[in-house]
């Protein structure tokens, strides 16, 4: 029989798994809520990520407090697939990113738009 030895950890390992949970806790969105949004396809969605990404570094903020970016694997058939978790800033930036195509995601962009007084 295999024992698990657990080591235990340094207090600013601790410090830092803690702070991930915090952060982690307002990524409440999927990739799953952006196509249930209107988003068409994964090519759309791959570029509204980098391109969302890249606006959080610019203004100075931190995209991991963001976004995080996961593999999730399928229990009925074992594939592996891209999954990505968002805050409301991330979803919402992802949707602004978003092609023009989606009738749905048209009306979020203007919805977004007439919110900003």
């Amino acid at each position: 029989m295999m024992e698990i030895i657990k080591y235990p950890l340094s207090e600013n390992e601790m410090n830092r798994l803690f702070e991930e949970a915090i952060y982690d806790s307002v990524l409440k969105y999927t990739c799953k809520d952006l196509f249930t949004a209107g988003v068409e396809n994964e090519a759309e969605l791959v570029m509204a990520i980098i391109k969302s990404i890249q606006v959080i570094r610019q203004s100075g903020l931190t995209p991991q407090h963001h976004f995080k970016h996961l593999f999730v694997t399928s229990i009925e058939t074992g594939k592996t697939f891209n999954d990505w978790r968002m805050s409301r800033m991330g979803f919402l930036l992802v949707l602004m990113h978003s092609g023009g195509n989606s009738e749905l995601v048209n009306r979020w962009k203007i919805k977004m738009a007439s919110a900003y007084k």
